[in-house]
């Protein structure tokens, strides 16, 4: 551009910020704790100041930033002391509870939900291996990698109990992968979830495996039931799953 008969260099605003001094929304810095040093100092001026330059961000625009600790052997740099300063902090943690509700809606079969909510929910250290992560191992078990595995398992269902825990320990470590296997071959012999959902007892007595294995067949069977019917409204089949919800 030429200013008072003087040639300046203006810069372009990048077409991912917005230009609307009304947007609304979040700019969300993902990996931040990932960034160079240069990168962060011009983070600096657009979280205190909200500005880059010439450019202001919106006031209907809030600045989030995600970054894995440096604990869990996440290659990341340490954020400077004012840097930590221009932020308030939020710790998330993993929730067995919440993750459950989230895979429950990634319409798996019948078969891999049960599977899977039951290994998980019968002890939920199984969702989350800390140890492994933090030995720094390659294969360990995440709510991410649960729901990746899920999906493989939908093709290998119906292979040798050697062939699943090969894949499984490809995921989560040789361990956990053969404790999965072990446990998808005793599921075969667990109890009908239809027995349940008619009024049966369990028949498991204080084997908390079959007990969590059984419960998740039953709540997985309710559900699919329930979403199916979402279309037809067929009340034989809603009375089925109060029924059966009931039981």
């Amino acid at each position: 551009d030429t200013i008072n008969l003087e040639r300046i260099t203006k810069f372009a605003i990048p077409d991912f910020l917005p230009r609307d001094p009304n947007a609304r929304g979040i700019m969300f810095l993902d990996e931040f704790n990932n960034a160079s040093g240069a990168v962060m100092n011009v983070c600096q001026q657009l979280i205190q100041e909200r500005r880059i330059g010439e450019y202001h961000l919106p006031k209907g625009i809030v600045v989030v930033a995600a970054g894995n600790p440096s604990s869990q052997n996440a290659y990341s740099n340490e954020l400077s002391m004012p840097m930590k300063n221009r932020f308030c902090h939020v710790f998330v943690t993993t929730n067995a509870d919440i993750w459950t509700s989230h895979f429950m809606k990634q319409g798996h079969s019948e078969a891999v939900q049960s599977l899977i909510l039951g290994f998980v929910n019968q002890n939920v250290e199984h969702l989350e291996d800390t140890e492994s992560m933090n030995n720094n191992m390659f294969n360990f078990a995440t709510p991410r990698q649960w729901c990746k595995f899920a999906d493989v398992l939908e093709d290998i269902i119906n292979e040798p109990e050697d062939v699943i825990a090969t894949y499984a320990a490809s995921f989560f470590g040789s361990n956990m992968g053969q404790m999965f296997a072990t446990y998808k071959t005793r599921a075969d012999s667990f109890q009908n979830p239809m027995e349940i959902i008619e009024g049966k007892p369990f028949t498991c007595g204080h084997d908390m495996v079959a007990f969590y294995y059984t419960l998740y067949s039953v709540i997985t069977k309710l559900q699919q039931w329930h979403e199916q019917n979402q279309g037809k409204k067929d009340p034989k089949v809603a009375a089925k799953i109060k029924q059966g919800a009931s039981n």
